[in-house]
């Protein structure tokens, strides 16, 4: 052949055998391999994506940490601002706090670092906040943290969306009877980038459910002052100052009657013992006059010229005797009193007889004279005077305990007008709970459709990895052995880890959901032990029956999804060697199941935890687990 020709031949056969082929390729091509390197160009944009979402998350991981130590990573930019002017001393606390926190951590840290170096990992430093020297100067520093935060977090949204739009792209590629789903790594990709979705969700609603401490701590606050308002208010009836003063009015009452009885008894014994003396002064009368009469006659003697002198005389000075003694023992009987119808007996001993009804019928009966009225009315006077001093004690009783009862009544009062203001601030404080948690729920019910999307992408993929492996074997059974171990599909054919560690995935899924549910259950149930405590209190501010159900909803769905957490790891565990963070993701799922009113699981998380971290006591990738160990463990000796 002629030389001077060959290069051109070469270069003829050149583009047959290359460019020929080049334009040959789309047709010889089978569509999966055309299906692959679209759904493979796919991923790769998403990967990148997602890498930038990851370089994200370090830098907001940074930023939360030193929110989390001023203590307002829950917080947004109006509440901070709240701060600045109403708690300057709190924020000035705050950054002394920070300050210790930092230096007595400063160790902690360096200890860390040298065992993720050991390990083989790096530890990213968190800066020290720069918050400033004084309130204002540390609110401004951390409204800088906030917005940062947010802007990292819309960031991580968009990143995110898009790298699922790219993904959702590759997964809908179809050609022929090739399809982009049957590839499990854009499925496992899409698992993955809802899952982040539904945990950025259930961060912030955490950062919500945070925020509505203030207002849940408020109510319990209120409440207390509530309780102790009513007991205010109710202070009258508690005291039983009522019955009290009606008691004391009766004993009044009957003190008064018994002071005027005994007071008519004085002026009563006091009629009597002026008649009596009137009459006992008559009857002196009579008996003065009488011995004047019987003092004449003597004087005047006998008329011994009168035949009848004597006689005379002697009639005279009888009857006036008489008249004398009968004066004087009215008088007597008058003063000291007699017995009547009485006489002595027969012994005749005035010392020692006895006296008898006169004439032996009848009672002896006792007469009392001026003597013994004088000596009942000093005694009655002395009563009486007892008496009236008695009144005057319980009447100041019933006074002071009326000016008791007025001063409890103002102060029932002024409690009632307070309960009534802390009722005001009640409701506006459960308005503000209820909107945080109400926005929380919509964040969490987003993040649970993300959850329950992701763990289908979980399980497209670990039945895409199935297929594929059990494809790559019926390729290879019909090699001999030397073929089939040289051949790549072997390699496919045999690959356990692929569909175990997507199904390990959809109990991630399962546990994050866990974890939103029983978020719910604990704010639902103590919103519905405040209410419950408010209505006690007289404050009725929503349905408690309602919470009660939804605290109790999302405890059964939470236990389900735990329990499908902690039987799907056992079931992904057989084909990943048990992995040790298989077992301590089982210990997790048992620990939520606890916690969601099922104590008895407590001790299955105590031994799961004890597997993974045995033997990987020091190794700081298994820290996490001997501290909830550690915990579980306090818990469990209680």
């Amino acid at each position: 052949m002629n030389k001077a020709v060959l290069p051109g031949v070469i270069l003829a056969a050149a583009f047959v055998l290359f460019g020929g082929a080049v334009m040959l390729v789309p047709s010889l091509q089978s569509d999966q391999t055309a299906v692959t390197a679209d759904v493979r160009y796919g991923v790769e944009r998403a990967r990148r994506l997602i890498d930038q979402v990851g370089e994200n998350e370090e830098r907001l991981e940074v930023v939360l940490e030193g929110l989390r130590l001023a203590d307002v990573a829950e917080l947004d930019d109006d509440t901070v601002a709240e701060l600045t002017e109403a708690d300057r001393e709190l924020l000035d606390e705050a950054g002394e706090r920070l300050g210790d926190i930092l230096n007595s951590t400063r160790a902690e840290r360096r200890a860390l670092h040298e065992r993720m170096q050991n390990a083989g990992g790096e530890v990213i430093p968190s800066p020290r906040p720069t918050f400033g020297a004084n309130a204002s100067q540390m609110a401004a520093a951390i409204r800088e943290g906030l917005r940062a935060r947010d802007r990292i977090l819309a960031e991580n949204d968009s990143l995110l969306a898009e790298a699922l739009t790219v993904v959702r792209e590759a997964l809908a590629v179809q050609q022929g009877e090739a399809s982009g789903r049957s590839d499990p790594a854009p499925l496992r990709l899409e698992g993955a980038i809802l899952y982040s979705q539904a945990t950025g969700a259930q961060r912030k609603a955490r950062w919500l459910r945070e925020r509505a401490r203030r207002p849940r701590t408020e109510l319990a606050v209120l409440s207390g002052e509530l309780d102790r308002l009513g007991r205010g208010g109710a202070v009258v009836e508690a005291s039983e100052i009522d019955a009290r003063i009606d008691a004391a009015k009766t004993q009044r009452a009957e003190r008064q009657a018994a002071r005027d009885a005994l007071r008519e008894a004085v002026a009563s014994l006091a009629r009597t013992i002026a008649d009596l003396e009137a009459r006992l002064a008559r009857h002196q009368s009579e008996a003065d006059e009488a011995r004047a009469a019987l003092d004449a006659l003597a004087q005047k003697g006998i008329d011994f010229s009168d035949p009848q002198g004597f006689r005379k005389f002697s009639v005279m000075y009888a009857g006036q005797s008489k008249l004398y003694r009968e004066a004087l023992r009215q008088a007597q009987i008058l003063e000291f009193g007699t017995l009547a119808n009485a006489s002595l007996d027969d012994s005749g001993d005035f010392l020692e007889g006895a006296y008898v009804p006169d004439g032996g019928s009848g009672d002896v009966s006792p007469q009392r004279g001026l003597y013994h009225y004088r000596a009942e009315l000093a005694e009655r006077e002395q009563q009486a005077a007892a008496a009236q001093e008695a009144l005057a004690a319980v009447e100041s009783q019933v006074a002071a305990m009326e000016q008791d009862r007025a001063m409890l009544a103002r102060s029932a009062e002024d409690a009632a007008a307070q309960a009534t203001g802390a009722r005001e601030t009640a409701s506006i404080a459960f308005e503000d709970l209820t909107a945080l948690l109400d926005e929380a729920a919509e964040l969490e019910e987003v993040a649970i459709g993300k959850l329950d999307s992701a763990a289908g992408a979980f399980r497209a993929a670990a039945r895409a990895a199935q297929t594929r492996s059990r494809e790559a074997g019926d390729a290879i059974s019909g090699l001999n052995r030397d073929a089939a171990q040289r051949s790549a599909k072997s390699v496919v054919a045999e690959d356990r880890w692929s569909p175990a560690s997507s199904q390990a995935r959809v109990a991630d899924t399962r546990l994050r959901a866990a974890m939103i549910h029983y978020d719910r259950y604990r704010d639902s149930s103590t919103v519905a032990s405040l209410l419950a405590e408010l209505a006690q209190r007289g404050l009725d501010l929503a349905d408690i029956e309602a919470h009660e159900d939804e605290a109790e909803s999302a405890r059964q769905s939470g236990l389900e999804a735990a329990k499908e957490a902690a039987d799907t790891l056992l079931t992904a565990g057989r084909s990943l060697n048990n992995h040790y963070s298989i077992a301590a993701e089982i210990a997790s799922a048992y620990y939520l199941q606890s916690l969601l009113g099922e104590p008895d699981v407590l001790q299955y998380a105590i031994r799961n935890y004890e597997a993974a971290v045995e033997g990987r006591e020091d190794s700081p990738f298994a820290q996490q687990y001997v501290e909830r160990l550690k915990q579980l463990r306090r818990q469990r000796n209680k």
